[in-house]
């Protein structure tokens, strides 16, 4: 009888979140998903589902773009290929940002049917040079949806350099052990700079109000000062470095924003020489 050599599935869950040209009309948008998720077959993928979020206006502009159509999709794709999907998206005449993003992992065997799962542990893959498989040493992203609980306020260091300050608020949902569906809300501080000629934090404290729908992609800080009872504090913080306007087109017009001339002295631990992000032409995203 023949042998079979079991071949386990090298395929994970991934969501691309992309940009097409604002020039394109909706009536061609079916067409430009239909080639990326073609795209995507052809690299022997498989599709989950797409979602067109329509036209949204950028934080900053980029090849002289200042809006594009959001379009979000979920699919499984080996690991190796996704190299090869990244090169492909960078030259297409009609997407001209994207990002790509592997799903947490959920290990089986602790959670069934009705009981509340465990926090997901997120799978990084890294590929040596013969092909195997490597360990990344460390990783500080951070990436979030969510509304603003406040509207932000903008300050300035004293040499003149602005900092906007804000947070928002997302929901998570789980399931207690007797089926009851429970909501949780965890609200993040936002801290934005402007980086190299992007003026992130003016069009924050321009264009976002208290309720704005935001995309916030940046990485996770921790200061600490010492508070006038003596007594050491500390706060961890979003450093962001790119922020997206989801709202509506027309729907992002600043509300009472706080804009004063407050010295950057008065947010406690920030220093006017803190790390800053790298500059915009140096990330790829």
């Amino acid at each position: 009888m023949e042998r079979r050599i079991f071949q386990p599935t090298l395929q994970r869950d991934y969501e691309i979140l992309y940009i097409v040209r604002p020039d394109v009309e909706e009536t061609g948008l079916p067409d430009v998903t239909k080639r990326v998720e073609s795209l995507i077959e052809s690299l022997e993928g498989n599709i989950q589902r797409t979602n067109v979020w329509g036209k949204r206006r950028l934080a900053y502009e980029v090849d002289h773009l200042k809006e594009g159509h959001y379009v979000l999709t979920d699919f499984q794709i080996e690991p190796a290929r996704v190299p090869e999907m990244e090169a492909t998206l960078k030259i297409s005449d009609t997407v001209f940002r994207h990002l790509i993003v592997r799903k947490p992992v959920l290990k089986p065997g602790t959670a069934t049917e009705g009981e509340a799962a465990p926090p997901p542990s997120l799978e990084v893959d890294s590929w040596s040079r013969g092909g195997g498989r490597g360990v990344m040493a460390s990783l500080n992203k951070v990436m979030l949806i969510g509304r603003l609980t406040k509207d932000p306020e903008m300050r300035y260091t004293p040499s003149g350099q602005p900092v906007t300050s804000f947070s928002i608020a997302t929901n998570r949902y789980t399931s207690s052990t007797d089926g009851e569906r429970k909501e949780f809300t965890d609200y993040h501080n936002i801290v934005a700079w402007n980086i190299g000629k992007r003026p992130l934090a003016q069009m924050v404290a321009d264009y976002l109000h208290k309720g704005s729908l935001v995309y916030i992609e940046g990485r996770l800080q921790t200061r600490s000062w010492e508070g006038q009872d003596g007594q050491k504090r500390r706060a961890t913080e979003v450093v962001a470095n790119d922020v997206e306007f989801l709202e509506p087109r027309g729907g992002g017009a600043a509300a009472g924003v706080r804009v004063g001339a407050a010295p950057v002295d008065d947010l406690p631990g920030m220093a006017e020489d803190m790390p800053r992000d790298v500059d915009p032409d140096e990330i790829p995203f």
